[in-house]
């Protein structure tokens, strides 16, 4: 159970932190266009 808890978190703290840099880069790129500086 401790095994798969840890492997469980090992395989989905990744992609959510790789989903949320997406997001975020992707909302800086639309604002980016939006409103060029």
């Amino acid at each position: 159970t401790v095994t798969r808890m840890y492997f469980i978190h090992v395989f989905i703290l990744p992609v959510i932190v790789t989903t949320l840099i997406i997001i975020h880069l992707f909302i800086v790129w639309v604002q980016g266009i939006a409103e060029p500086h």
